[in-house]
């Protein structure tokens, strides 16, 4: 896919032909008017209106271009001193649009609203959000469940973690076993379509999220998982999800793939004695099996409050 635009061209034909005795300068001095387009190609080609990018990954575009165009030459920015290589991880990202969209919500906006909504916890409230951040802040990895049933504060506990974390560039995944619980979060998603959890489940089952995807790169990088109605979803979908988590963060963390969700934190929330996971012809037992309490790998792992 080319990215080269009408204005680094110019830049890359003084860097060729005319002798440049500081080409850093030239650049510090240029690379805002170089990458005058770049936040509207990106928003136009991911098809994120609201996208936001960050100076450096716009430079980074920038000094990409430069590089694509300076190869046809025969040349690199390695032969103009002082103009870093573009970084590809940065690439990379950038061009995640699930990533993307995760990182788009407005920090200053999500500041105060932080503010706002920390002031209103209670103190039951306040004291699991700050063990979770805690146990965020330090990357210990816990897995919360948050009891309670509805009407007893669980989604205002979900917004002010949500938007402490994101006011702070931190990635939030939010999935409710309900669609219309899904609904009352932003960026709420339900399990299977945010992870790809399969429909067809077993004590084997892993989710269909491919090694160096888009999908396990966003899971790679966020800080904390919020479940809400988890005792809905059968016990094999949350063994599938750690399996796959697992899988994903050993490549970058060897012992991840003996941490429970590979080392990330995890936060559930529901009322067992609501709606239990539905079971096909199955009676009473099957169905108390089914559920996550019964999960030998996960439920041990479990830190419960009120």
């Amino acid at each position: 896919m080319e990215y080269w635009c009408t204005v680094t061209r110019p830049f890359v034909t003084i860097l060729l032909f005319c002798e440049v005795s500081e080409p850093k300068d030239l650049w510090d001095r240029h690379w805002k008017d170089l990458s005058d387009d770049i936040l509207f190609r990106q928003r136009q080609r991911l098809g994120i209106p609201n996208l936001s990018l960050t100076e450096e990954q716009i430079q980074n575009y920038a000094r990409f271009e430069i590089e694509q165009i300076l190869n046809k030459e025969n040349r690199t920015l390695t032969d103009y001193h002082g103009i870093p290589l573009p970084d590809a991880a940065l690439m990379q990202d950038a061009g995640n649009r699930l990533l993307l969209e995760e990182l788009t919500y407005a920090t200053e906006s999500m500041t105060q609203d932080s503010a706002d909504l920390e002031q209103g916890l209670n103190a039951e409230q306040k004291q699991v959000y700050d063990s979770i951040l805690e146990a965020v802040y330090d990357n210990r990895g816990q897995i919360f469940f948050v009891y309670g049933s509805g009407g007893t504060g669980k989604t205002y506990l979900w917004r002010a973690l949500m938007s402490k974390l994101r006011s702070q560039n931190n990635i939030v995944l939010v999935v409710a076993s309900s669609g219309i619980a899904a609904l009352l979060l932003v960026g709420g998603r339900t399990p299977h379509s945010r992870f790809k959890i399969p429909i067809d489940l077993n004590n084997d089952s892993c989710c269909n999220i491919e090694q160096g995807s888009d999908l396990a790169e966003l899971i790679r990088q966020t800080k904390l998982i919020i479940w809400d109605e988890a005792p809905m979803v059968h016990r094999h979908a949350f063994e599938a999800l750690d399996r796959t988590i697992r899988d994903i963060m050993q490549l970058y963390d060897p012992s991840a793939k003996d941490k429970i969700f590979g080392g990330k934190t995890l936060v559930l929330g529901g009322d067992f004695r609501q709606t239990l996971p539905v079971v096909q012809n199955g009676g009473r037992e099957e169905i108390v099996d089914a559920s996550i309490s019964k999960s030998t790998t996960i439920w041990h792992n479990v830190l419960s409050t009120p």
